[in-house]
Parts: C-alpha cells; structure tokens; sequence
C-alpha cells in the first residue's frame, strides 16, 4: 500500500492545473519529492491514466527540465 500524502509525496487521480506547479516546488524543495498521477489521494486506489493524459506529463515533464 502506498504511504500517505505528505510534504515530499502528492497524489492526483487526474491531471489538473495545478500539476506543473506542484512539480515545480518539488524541485526547488530540499528534499525534493514525487507525484504520483493516476492514484486516489483518499484511498490510494490506482486509477486509469490515458494516453493522451501520459502525453501531457511527458510534455510537462520534459518542459520544466
């Protein structure tokens, strides 16, 4: 089961607007962190990402690199 949410680890059930933001303060934090998209931030259940929501992280992704 994954951990819960925390200062280091975010959870998003679907892409939102607020996502490359989110990013972006994990990579300027000291510790950094990870986004996990496609996981129920309540339950932690997996959820289906589709292909055209895997484009826009990568995308997203790739931008802020």
């Amino acid at each position: 089961m994954l951990e819960k949410e925390d200062s280091n680890t975010e959870y998003k059930a679907t892409l939102n607007n607020h996502l490359k933001r989110e990013i972006v303060s994990f990579l300027n934090s000291k510790n950094g962190g990870v986004v996990f998209i496609g996981v129920d931030d309540k339950t932690r259940a997996a959820l289906p990402v589709s292909m055209e929501e895997r484009k826009v992280i990568e995308t997203i992704c790739f931008t802020l690199m």
